[in-house]
């Protein structure tokens, strides 16, 4: 092999030209990466080794998910998941912040149900969990600031929820997304049902071996050996042409709902520690 070969010309390295140079960085599928003229990697190949870079933790923790899932007695009041699909199916799935990650083991196997996720970066690693999981995805989240909504993802995952509920697909997306406003359910749900005629199933979920997390959210780890408790609520209808007092209303009503049955939850699960 020439020496002219083995060594990037500088036109090449101006170019973002591959680099084969022994020293040079590499992916995690054994491709070079292209690095542009200052010496950085490429953003297309920065994404790339992000993806990659997230596969492995993504694959442990949604076997930690399935395991935690398998070793629980998991109880369903008043009727089992079977049965709240197939009786509202495609409906709006929604729970408080902080239960949310069992959630997906409460999708039928033979149904199919899309997540809103969050569009930043810490959200990343949720997606391909919930993707191994067998849901699909949705990005975006709602704004306090309407400035915000379009860099948020707010409309655009509105439209999505709406499209998925339209194709028959059921739509799971938490109650409470503001750090100022925790247990708060947002107007944004009261909008989708109203928009999509589609009715919100709150869900309560409690473990009773967890591990609460100092966080806005008091998030909650369930943790594997014990009982978990998943409890609907009654399906929650908006008509189309609710005006404003009565959106109010149907958003209180939620929120009603979501504390009456994650409290129940919590009562199932904790009722032998006394």
């Amino acid at each position: 092999m020439k020496e002219s070969d083995a060594v990037p010309s500088e036109r090449q390295r101006r170019s973002g030209a591959l680099v084969s140079a022994p020293s040079a960085l590499s992916a995690d599928d054994g491709e070079p990466l292209r690095v542009t003229r200052r010496g950085r990697v490429s953003w297309r190949d920065r994404a790339k080794r992000k993806v990659f870079s997230l596969h492995s933790p993504a694959r442990f923790f949604a076997f930690c998910t399935r395991f935690v899932h398998a070793t629980n007695r998991l109880v369903y009041e008043p009727v089992t998941n079977e049965q709240v699909f197939a009786q509202h199916a495609p409906f709006i799935a929604t729970c408080w912040h902080g239960q949310m990650f069992m959630l997906p083991m409460l999708r039928p196997p033979d149904r199919a149900v899309d997540v809103l996720v969050s569009r930043n970066n810490e959200a990343d690693l949720i997606a391909r969990v919930l993707t191994d999981l067998g849901c699909g995805i949705i990005r975006g989240s709602g704004a306090y600031d309407p400035a915000r909504m379009f860099e948020k993802g707010a409309i655009a995952g509105f439209r999505a929820m709406r499209t998925s509920l339209q194709e028959g697909r059921t739509v799971g997306v938490t109650a409470d997304f503001l750090r100022n406003a925790r247990r708060r359910a947002s107007p944004g749900l009261i909008m989708l049902a109203r928009s999509s005629g589609r009715p919100i199933v709150p869900v309560g979920f409690a473990s009773s071996f967890r591990y609460v997390m100092k966080s806005w959210d008091s998030t909650t780890i369930s943790l594997p050996f014990g009982r978990s408790a998943a409890v609907f609520g009654a399906p929650i209808m908006v008509p189309a042409n609710a005006d404003d007092g009565l959106m109010e209303g149907k958003r209180l009503e939620l929120e009603q709902a979501l504390n009456a049955a994650s409290d129940r939850a919590y009562t199932i699960v904790d009722r032998r520690r006394g």
